[in-house]
């Protein structure tokens, strides 16, 4: 047993109840924390040990897992419980809320199951779209502004370009302009809502057939198009476009019926692709990082379908057709 772990589990349990539990780990994500889930006889469910190296940082006083779990919590959002934690061994002993994504969900549903759990996962990210609070705190005291954006766009820059392709310093120089351009338009504080950060199908676990959302600590404001497009135009579960409009068109109306959006639907939906677009950018610098430098294969299926999302964006915002045809020219390694 890791060094780490058996320390973990020796804050939460005895020797003796050490001895009588089954470990198992858990796949990680594309992240550093690692997942264990434990079970022992007395037990009627499992639970899940979560170690994370940050937790144990010196000058952290926040820890922003804990910190946005009870924020969502107290606003009705379905997260999993925290039964315990401790900032020493870097752990946290969290509810089991299963194994199911709503990617395994949606994989195998009917269109029509499929379209009630997209709406069950947007009600979720509406709910938590509508929290507010103090600016000076987590999550409010960060957002998606410019800065922030351009930081995810570049991380596709660094990692999905120059290890692989080693393009040509103006292509660099106009890809990084048209990234300034696309990031300044998605700076719209007047129109900030909470963001997850990262809600995917993968992120989104199934309870009793209920949405349970995961991987949160990320939070902060942003567009409310920018957990619209991790949810709608995702690489782990595609989904066709007809659907994909017959949502945006159900999530612009919620958060305009709680009065969160005062955009009418075409500037709504101009910034969703544009918003979609940022978030496949990062996303791909994310699915390339993790297959080609921490040799994790599985993220490279994900490539293609991410990719295959450029061209429309393209063809309906004539913003963006010059970006994506020199990413596209960049990872075919055509000329410009």
């Amino acid at each position: 047993m890791h060094e780490s772990l058996h320390s973990a589990l020796a804050h939460y349990f005895s020797a003796d109840e050490i001895r009588q539990l089954s470990v198992s780990m858990i796949s990680g994500e594309a992240s550093s924390r690692r997942y264990v889930r434990i079970g022992h006889e007395n037990w009627q469910n499992t639970r899940i040990l979560c170690l994370d190296p940050a937790f144990m940082q010196d000058g952290a006083s926040e820890y922003p897992f804990i910190t946005v779990q009870r924020l969502l919590s107290q606003n009705g959002v379905s997260v999993p419980l925290i039964y315990d934690f401790d900032r020493a061994t870097g752990s946290l002993l969290l509810e089991d809320c299963g194994s199911v994504m709503l990617q395994e969900e949606a994989s195998r549903s009917t269109r029509e199951r499929l379209r009630e759990l997209y709406m069950d996962a947007i009600d979720q990210m509406t709910t938590i779209q509508s929290i507010t609070g103090n600016l000076s705190e987590i999550p409010f005291d960060r957002s998606f502004d410019t800065t922030k954006l351009l930081q995810e766009l570049d991380f596709f820059i660094h990692h999905a370009l120059e290890p692989a392709q080693q393009p040509t310093l103006a292509a660099i120089r106009e890809l990084r302009a048209e990234f300034r351009v696309i990031a300044a338009r998605l700076d719209k504080p007047e129109h900030f809502v909470l963001s997850h950060r990262d809600y995917h199908s993968r992120n989104i676990m199934m309870q009793q057939q209920r949405p349970v959302v995961i991987d949160f600590q990320d939070a902060r404001l942003g567009l409310p198009q920018y957990d619209a497009a991790s949810l709608l135009r995702d690489a782990y579960q595609p989904l066709d476009d007809n659907l994909v409009e017959e949502l945006l068109n159900y999530h612009h109306s919620r958060i305009s019926n709680l009065r969160l959006c005062r955009m009418g639907y075409a500037e709504y939906r101009e910034l969703f692709d544009i918003m979609a677009f940022q978030r496949t950018v990062k996303a791909l610098g994310t699915f390339y990082h993790q297959s080609k430098v921490l040799d994790k294969p599985g993220f490279s299926r994900y490539i293609a379908p991410a990719s295959s999302y450029l061209t429309g964006y393209a063809s309906r915002q004539p913003s963006l057709r010059r970006p994506v045809a020199i990413i596209s020219a960049l990872l075919t390694g055509q000329s410009t």
